[in-house]
């Protein structure tokens, strides 16, 4: 993409010229934070396209980039799109500019506002790869503090929390009565899930007890019809990730439409009655939906409920993480969009990366073109013809023994780090070093090279004569090694 020609009002032309301007793909629902945040970081107009029905939760998220409140709006340029290709007009095109919007008739009626094309060169166009790295830009300033000067270390660490405090309002758009207003109905017993399972609030009555509860957000839309990412779904890896919580005396919260044994879960948070009794508050007129569902699990992270959260690459993972919660995002190595998730592994927003090596999921393919994983096969890859009606996926599997291991040294690590102040940082990544895989039908297994891994030190964790999944079908030397005893 060279450059892309759009069309635009008049008046906003002389305003986009040589400046940035933001492009979201509506189907990337995960990314609607990271445009979000980047934007309040380096202000420019956005285009959304393939916008649909299912959509306006992440366009009317996207469109703000500053509190509203219900006496008005604050001047934003944003244009939806139905249309599959960034900038095309059609029929369903909408424009809002300057908090007024403009359906495509009118913007052709001259009493109403003039439009114009413009061609936009690619060194402007920020798509949801270039927001990340505005971010992990600007946090990258943020050096981390070395001097002992204690004057200096008090500015510095000011300059820091400023900068932290200003990611963490653009995650949650509220202006600091709506916030109190949302914060009295919060603390009622009916007033949002952790209420409602747990009781009272733990920071007003010195409950210290209940901070070693860890947050799991359970993902499940992948295995959706056409859904995105079904290898980072959490399927049957629920159970495994809830026994190294518990095994090291911490409890888990599922978050979610999903159970396990051995944890609580508050369910689909999102959907709590406290959203129909705070509907028609004046005061929270204009706050979006995602903005209040973000501000929820800020306040249950900020009273106490849970001091950490976990679960598989998604946005509200990253969410959590702009919002100042420590979090461990796990994904499979080499999986697509990678190098842009490690970005935002920085110690400065506690956040570690963990990534397993064996795929649980049946449709994640390796792209030798891109030298990439796939989730599911696109369309350029699939031998069969898309069927009629298509059913929903199965969930992906649990982890290798291997893997698991891998996922539990970092969980462990960090929950060391958040519940003991004495415990060393975590690293930001963890992965085993691994060798590419494939097998007859194109399924890629990533596994540590015979050498690189403390054999000796695995046997002793984990139970005898355990295999890898499908090691001995695909690697009987390395299985062989595996099982080793002495």
């Amino acid at each position: 993409m060279a450059s892309i020609s759009i069309v635009i009002p008049t008046e906003l032309k002389q305003e986009i010229r040589g400046k940035p301007i933001f492009l979201l793909n509506a189907n990337n629902r995960g990314d609607m934070y990271h445009i979000r945040v980047a934007r309040s970081l380096k202000p420019g107009p956005l285009i959304i396209y393939g916008c649909n029905d299912n959509t306006k939760e992440l366009q009317e998220y996207c469109s703000q980039i500053q509190p509203r409140t219900a006496m008005g709006t604050s001047p934003n340029h944003v244009i939806f799109t139905s249309s599959d290709r960034p900038g095309a007009v059609d029929k369903d095109t909408v424009y809002k500019f300057n908090g007024t919007t403009f359906s495509k008739k009118e913007l052709t009626d001259p009493a109403k506002i003039k439009v114009t094309t413009e061609t936009i060169d690619e060194k402007y166009v920020i798509t949801e790869d270039k927001a990340t790295a505005i971010i992990a830009g600007e946090l990258g300033k943020l050096s981390p503090i070395t001097t002992t000067d204690p004057k200096e270390k008090k500015v510095e660490s000011k300059q820091t929390m400023e900068f932290l405090t200003r990611i963490r309002m653009s995650t949650a758009l509220l202006d600091e009565n709506q916030r109190s207003c949302l914060d009295v109905e919060f603390k009622k017993t009916t007033g949002n899930p952790f209420v409602t399972k747990f009781g009272t609030v733990p920071n007003d009555n010195n409950q210290t007890s209940i901070g070693t509860r860890v947050l799991i957000l359970h993902r499940d839309s992948g295995v959706q019809p056409d859904g995105p990412y079904p290898e980072l779904d959490t399927g049957a890896a629920l159970s495994e990730l809830v026994a190294i919580i518990n095994t090291k005396g911490h409890k888990a919260i599922v978050a979610g439409d999903a159970e396990a044994n051995g944890a609580w879960t508050i369910g689909k948070y999102w959907k709590h009655p406290v959203w129909k009794t705070v509907a028609d508050y004046e005061i929270l007129k204009g706050v979006g939906k995602r903005d209040r569902v973000a501000y929820m699990l800020e306040w249950a992270y900020r009273k106490g409920y849970f001091k950490m959260a976990v679960g598989f690459r998604s946005g509200v993972l990253d969410m959590l993480s702009f919002l100042g919660v420590p979090t461990v995002s796990i994904s499979l190595r080499h999986l697509e969009g990678e190098s842009r998730h490690n970005l935002l592994a920085k110690p400065i927003l506690n956040r570690v990366n963990v990534f397993y090596n064996v795929s649980r999921h049946e449709e994640t393919v390796w792209n030798s073109g891109v030298k990439v994983l796939l989730s599911p096969v696109g369309p350029q890859l699939s031998k069969t013809p898309k069927a009629k009606k298509v059913e929903p996926r199965k969930a992906p599997g649990g982890f290798t023994d291997m893997d698991n291991v891998t996922v539990r040294d970092a969980m462990e690590a960090v929950m060391a780090q958040v519940y003991s102040a004495r415990s060393p940082a975590p690293r930001s990544i963890y992965t085993s070093r691994d060798a590419l895989r494939s097998d007859a039908n194109n399924r890629v297994r990533l596994l540590p090279e015979p050498g690189l891994i403390d054999y000796k030190v695995l046997r002793q964790r984990l139970p005898k004569k355990t295999a890898l999944a499908d090691g001995e079908r695909l690697y009987p030397e390395l299985a062989a090694m595996y099982n080793r005893t002495g």
